[in-house]
């Protein structure tokens, strides 16, 4: 089976939820009803989320710190004299893990302007029932399924849809202050970060020779991991909207399409190249 028919397949059947996701946060921003506690719940949530990674970094004992150590490591043993294959992709693990690193500062920063006396310990902020359900799902798939690590990573950053709905939706309205542009600052960097993290998983899937059924395999996964990513995101944002409009907009391809188009042209370069 062609690779980038596999691809394509993925895409197109994902990008819904990617601008699912879009919605949910452009919905929020632009809803006039931020509080100090919907800002906390879903400053508290993403701060997990990027420590953390959700399930997206690997075992459950790894955290933005593993990331860097494991890249600090393979530094040491050079330093010491030793020799390490593939440089080039320590490097990449370093850099992902200072990339997480610094959402989570640009987070930190505006969680201390929105509730400076509160005192949450990091490991309690993923506390949402939807986000604790994510990551079971992903680390359950990461442990049992031959193709879990293909799947879970192809989750990372849910096709920057958050991210471009924040975006947008301060293009459309202004920034009102201080905690607006940091929002927006975040947001930005992440996309910019996070396109290349999403190229890069694009890049590996697309190397790889899997046959039709593997790559259904991948799809359903994709598909189960990204319906309870946008339960999580849409509690993130204090349910915007109900389950069935979240439904509805799951089954919405041509707003997917639309989404595609408009926010993800780099990933018909890997289409093309698979």
């Amino acid at each position: 089976m062609p690779q980038a028919t596999g691809l394509q397949a993925v895409v197109e059947h994902c990008a819904p939820y990617w601008a699912g996701e879009y919605a949910v946060a452009h919905r929020y921003f632009t809803s006039g009803r931020r509080t100090q506690q919907s800002e906390t719940r879903w400053l508290e949530l993403q701060m997990f989320k990027e420590w953390t990674g959700s399930g997206v970094y690997g075992d459950r004992s790894v955290t933005v710190t593993g990331v860097v150590q494991k890249g600090l490591d393979a530094l040491r043993k050079i330093e010491a004299g030793g020799a390490v294959e593939q440089l080039g992709s320590i490097s990449e693990l370093l850099q992902f893990g200072l990339d997480e690193f610094n959402h989570f500062r640009m987070l930190y920063e505006l969680y201390r302007r929105v509730a400076p006396e509160r005192q949450v310990a990091i490991a309690d902020m993923g506390g949402l029932p939807e986000a604790r359900r994510l990551v079971e799902m992903r680390y359950q798939y990461r442990e049992q399924e031959p193709l879990g690590d293909v799947i879970v990573d192809l989750t990372e950053g849910g096709g920057l849809g958050m991210y471009f709905g924040i975006s947008h939706a301060f293009e459309e309205l202004g920034v009102g202050g201080k905690e607006d542009e940091l929002v927006l600052a975040f947001a930005r960097a992440t996309v910019r970060d996070e396109t290349e993290h999403m190229s890069h998983r694009f890049r590996n899937a697309a190397g790889l020779d899997l046959t039709a059924e593997q790559w259904t395999r991948v799809e359903r996964g994709l598909l189960s991991l990204f319906t309870q990513k946008l339960r999580e995101r849409n509690q993130q944002f204090g349910d915007v909207f109900t389950q069935p409009e979240l439904d509805e907009k799951a089954a919405d391809l041509d707003a997917g399409r639309r989404y595609v188009e408009r926010n993800l042209s780099f990933l018909s370069a890997h289409l093309q190249a698979a």
